[in-house]
Order: structure tokens, then sequence, then C-alpha cells
């Protein structure tokens, strides 16, 4: 049995799908799933795309027959950019009760917050679904490659978010700071988001770049 079958099969078994059922998701034969199994034929390039698609894992996961379960350390990922929105909520009800400006804490870590969730829930919504048109310079012949999207958004979507939730915590401090200078204080911090940001996006498309 080949690594590529060996990696069919286990996802296949994983999810409880019968070699029947995979076929109809891949619109081929029982047999050519059986072959592939058994290491008697491989699947094309484009057929270990939709593979992939289907159970969730990247191409070369199947190929290296490097299959793991990954839900464990990714079931938390969504806590920090969450934990950023709840301390927002925080400040503003504070606010909200005069113990700072509503509109600075709208302006500098709500809206921190805000693009920090949305950036989560955009990227995991396009690894889900293996759409990676959203990264500069993606092009389709790159879509064997899928493991270093998912890298370059997972790691964009954590840092932005670990940035938001890092200045929501260092927010606190402008409860001890003069009234007058909080909204001042407030516009600072969203400069340092963009600054941030931007750092973060420039940082993380240099490591992931990829050569033609």
């Amino acid at each position: 049995m080949s690594r590529i079958g060996e990696s069919i099969k286990k996802l296949r078994m994983e999810n409880g799908m019968s070699q029947e059922t995979l076929a109809e998701c891949l619109n081929v034969s029982r047999q050519a799933v059986s072959n592939w199994e058994t290491g008697k034929t491989q699947p094309d390039a484009q057929t270990l795309i939709q593979i992939s698609a289907v159970f969730q894992v990247m191409v070369d996961e199947i190929i290296q027959n490097r299959i793991v379960k990954k839900e464990k350390h990714r079931r938390y990922n969504w806590l920090v950019p969450l934990l950023s929105m709840l301390l927002s909520v925080v400040h503003f009800t504070l606010a909200l009760k005069g113990f700072l400006n509503p509109v600075g804490v709208m302006i500098s870590v709500m809206l921190a917050s805000a693009i920090s969730l949305i950036m989560y829930t955009a990227f995991e919504n396009s690894i889900k679904n293996r759409d990676f048109t959203m990264l500069a310079g993606h092009k389709k012949a790159y879509e064997a490659d899928l493991s270093r999207y998912e890298r370059q958004l997972r790691a964009t979507s954590q840092l932005v978010s670990g940035l938001s939730f890092l200045l929501n915590v260092l927010y606190f401090l402008l409860y001890i700071c003069a009234t007058d200078k909080r909204l001042l204080l407030s516009m600072s911090f969203l400069g340092v988001f963009i600054i941030g940001l931007v750092m973060i996006l420039s940082a993380v498309n240099f490591k992931y770049r990829r050569g033609d």
C-alpha cells in the first residue's frame, strides 16, 4: 500500500465513510477508491485537491501520510479574539458608566477587537472552503500547496488577535491616567494597532512569500 493509499484509507475510516460514499463525493467509482487504497493506482493532482477538501486536510499531508488530528490544538484558536472582544465590551460598559470616554473606547480597542474577530472568522471560513484568493500573490497553480496558505492565514489571524488582546489589557492603564488625556491616549492605541497590523501583514506575507 502506498503512502497516499494509506492516507486515504485512514481518513476515510476516521470519518466513518465507506468507499462508496467517498466515491460519490469525488464523482469516481468505488473501484477507483479501492485501487487507491491498495496502491494499484493513485489519484491525480486535481483529485488529491478534492480529497483534501472533503477531509479538511492538506494535500502534502495526504502525500506524505502525515495525517494527524489537529482539532485539539486548533479547538481554542477562537478564544483569543473572543476574549479580546469581551474585554472591549467591559471597557465600553465602564465607559458608559463614566469611567472612560465611550468614543475613545470605540475608536481604539473595540475597533481592534472587531477587526481581529472578523479576520479570524473570514480566514477560518477561507480555510474551510479552500478558497485562498484573498491572499496576495495567490495563483491557481499553487493550490497543491494549500498548507502554506493555511499557515499564512492562521499566523496572521493569531498575531492580530494577540495584538488586539494585548492592547485591551494595556487599556486598563487609562483608568489611572488624567481624565483629559484619555481620549488622546485612546487614539494612540488605535495608531499602535494600525502600525502593528501593517507590520504583521508585511512580516507574514514576507515569510510565506513564494517565488515564481
